[in-house]
């Protein structure tokens, strides 16, 4: 896969989820009250199996869905917390204040997800860290590789991972983030880590944030 091949794909990836949103706002949200959570899940799921199925025609990328044992496991359950340390008490603090429009956007966000406590800890937690997992170190990262160094693969890998973000403060974390993903999916050369570490970080973010005015809370990866 080419650099411009990777980015293609992530930007027609995006398309996909603003269909999505666009269907959550205009029809699920309006006209379907409490189920809207649940059906924008269910787009998201059925977009996600679609968009996939074509793209692993089209390039011939089949995602590897290796699992070594323990050492993987270890990995995917130490990563998690780094990020945490990493991201949530340490650099996310410091963009809040360099950022703060993006951080009241946030907020706004975080408070919307939480009226729909269990749709969006499944969103949040689940369902999103699997599709981008798939789409950025199984097939995308997975198809760089082949044509490109390391080095080079992981960096696009993780600047297009950073553009499925639109909020700032989003966008240098998740930066950081698909670095230490793809650094997780080069090392164990299999996308089931990187889902497992990508799933707990998530969780861990989303079950300790709390929408605040002051803007004082910590971030969750709410893609």
């Amino acid at each position: 896969m080419t650099i411009i091949q990777a980015t293609l794909w992530t930007l027609a990836f995006l398309a996909v989820l603003l269909l999505v949103t666009a269907l959550n706002v205009i029809i699920w949200r309006r006209w379907l009250g409490d189920l809207a959570p649940w059906l924008n899940l269910l787009s998201l799921g059925t977009m996600g199996v679609l968009f996939f199925s074509y793209m692993a025609e089209i390039t011939a990328i089949t995602p590897n869905f290796a699992f070594s044992g323990f050492n993987d496991l270890l990995l995917a359950l130490i990563a998690p917390c780094v990020m945490f340390a990493l991201l949530d008490r340490g650099l996310d603090p410091f963009l809040e204040r360099c950022f703060p429009h993006s951080e009241r956007t946030y907020q706004q966000s975080l408070a919307t997800l939480k009226q729909s406590p269990w749709a969006s800890l499944i969103h949040v937690g689940f369902l999103g860290p699997i599709v981008e997992e798939l789409l950025m170190r199984g097939f995308v990262l997975n198809g760089l590789l082949d044509q490109h160094s390391l080095f080079i693969s992981l960096m696009i890998s993780s600047a297009l991972f950073a553009l499925l973000h639109f909020n700032m403060v989003q966008t240098v974390s998740a930066l950081i983030a698909g670095l230490i993903l793809g650094l997780l999916y080069i090392y164990t050369d299999s996308v089931v880590p990187c889902i497992i570490a990508h799933c707990l970080y998530n969780l861990l973010s989303y079950i300790r944030s709390t929408p605040k005015t002051d803007l004082k809370t910590s971030r969750k990866d709410a893609s």
